[in-house]
């Protein structure tokens, strides 16, 4: 958990990902890509220009999705204004996404981690979770593994 510069739950949730991943999924890659995605995405805050009332928690799966629009938006100032996002944070939530993915890949390297290593993909299989996610999202299996993962996280 400390090769990851979050805090613990969000650690934990990663290393979750990776030791419960089971053969029988077939888009591996997607599920570690939205659970970095939602790792980040949990780790920042103020997300929105303007808060409804009352509605101050933060919304994973909402969040997770705006930064994939974002990413994938041709003009990513303008998806924020049209969204009430703030630009800033987005951009800090993208960087954020590359780091912890680029540090699981890290930890794959590390022969004494070997069993809290991604052996399924390289990082370009799992960035290409913009695209998948559009055409097919999370099948019921794989949105169960992400959730044990966060719970994981929180428990």
């Amino acid at each position: 958990m400390a090769h990851y510069p979050k805090s613990p739950q969000h650690s934990r949730m990663l290393l979750t990902v990776i030791e419960i991943y089971e053969k029988g999924i077939d888009r591996p890659n997607l599920v570690l890509a939205y659970a970095v995605a939602v790792a980040a995405a949990l780790s920042l805050s103020d997300l929105f220009i303007t808060q409804p009332e009352g509605n101050n928690d933060k919304n994973g799966a909402a969040t997770t999705y705006a930064l994939h629009c974002f990413e994938i938006f041709n003009s990513p100032k303008k998806f924020c204004a049209e969204y009430s996002l703030h630009y800033k944070t987005m951009e800090e939530m993208s960087k954020l996404r590359k780091q912890l993915l680029k540090l699981v890949f890290q930890q794959s390297l590390c022969a004494s981690q070997q069993h809290l290593s991604w052996t399924h993909g390289n990082m370009e299989d799992v960035e290409c979770w913009r695209h998948l996610s559009d055409e097919k999202p999370l099948s019921t299996y794989e949105e169960e593994i992400l959730h044990a993962a966060i719970c994981t996280g929180w428990g």
